[in-house]
């Protein structure tokens, strides 16, 4: 009965130890993350193109000054003609 308790009690610290703990959460928030990941993942291969769609679009309309300008010097460069003589 005394072994038992003792073998209880041991397991009992092992349990409660403060940096087992930490290490079975860590365990447990490594795994969810990697999972979280890897739904993230397969959610990104399928819907792919429309992805892709934001992107261009985020980047237009990050660039649109610069885009803007380049049109606006292409327009006053086609309207001063060189003089002729």
């Amino acid at each position: 009965m005394r072994r038992k308790f003792n073998d209880s009690l041991a397991v009992t610290r092992d349990i409660l130890n403060p940096r087992n703990q930490l290490a079975r959460f860590v365990e447990r928030k490594t795994t969810q993350a990697k999972q979280v990941a890897g739904e993230t993942v397969q959610a990104a291969k399928q819907n792919a193109p429309v992805l892709g769609i934001v992107g261009v679009g985020v980047l237009l309309f990050a660039a649109r000054r610069p885009i803007s300008r380049w049109f606006s010097s292409l327009r006053k460069s086609k309207i001063k003609k060189p003089k002729s003589k």
